[in-house]
């Protein structure tokens, strides 16, 4: 049983640390015929008790795409934070995304400016969260098979076995909708995060209550 309670405590302890996360901030301003992009991005895991983030390396692949697609030495680091700033007009570079573009129209009409963009990211929310469901479900068959090699003898296994099929199964699931809710509300309100999971803490209080 101590070899089954370290396994899920490390497990817990995986799973409520946070996940690190890259953040980007875009700022676009107009010049005549072209747009001024200005990309601010780092990578943290989470933030302190006063809201600062904390930073971590950027990945080295990722910086090295985004920089291939400014003018040299346009983009430049400040501490673990970096800046990317040029001026673009018809295609804009896939540094946060797909394909992107500004197009002036100047017509007998007048003057039109269009600017169109698709930004990183998954738009089909349902199979997302299947997916994330789906991976829940095999790690608790994994952990039930882990367990029934290790501990399938021991008089009262049937019970921890029935256990982890029903009710650690549905934890994990709500655990990781939780934690994937949690990180998209992060993108727009500072705290959601650490919101999300006092949260779940609050479900599992109520779960065993």
């Amino acid at each position: 049983m101590n070899r089954l309670l370290t396994f899920c405590l490390v497990l817990l302890v995986a799973l409520v640390t946070g996940c690190p996360r890259n953040k980007y901030v875009l700022e676009l301003t107009p010049h005549g015929d072209a747009l001024e992009r200005l990309l601010t991005f780092h990578r943290e895991d989470g933030t302190d008790t006063n809201g600062v983030p904390k930073y971590q390396d950027f990945p080295e692949a990722e910086l090295t795409t985004i920089k291939a697609l400014y003018p040299p030495g346009s983009v430049k680091a400040k501490g673990k934070r970096y800046v990317a700033r040029s001026e673009f007009s018809g295609a804009m570079p896939k540094d946060v995304g797909g394909a992107g573009s500004w197009t002036n129209l100047a017509t007998s009409l007048g003057k039109a400016t269009l600017y169109a963009e698709r930004f990183r990211g998954n738009d089909d929310l349902a199979t997302t969260s299947g997916k994330r469901l789906e991976a829940a479900d095999q790690l608790t068959d994994l952990l039930i098979g882990w367990s029934r090699q290790e501990l399938g003898k021991e008089p009262q296994y049937e019970n921890l076995r029935r256990f982890l099929n029903v009710d650690f199964r549905r934890d994990l699931k709500n655990l990781s909708l939780y934690n994937w809710v949690g990180g998209m509300a992060g993108n727009f309100t500072p705290k959601a995060q650490e919101e999300f999971i006092v949260r779940f803490g609050q479900y599992l209080m109520s779960a065993v209550t």
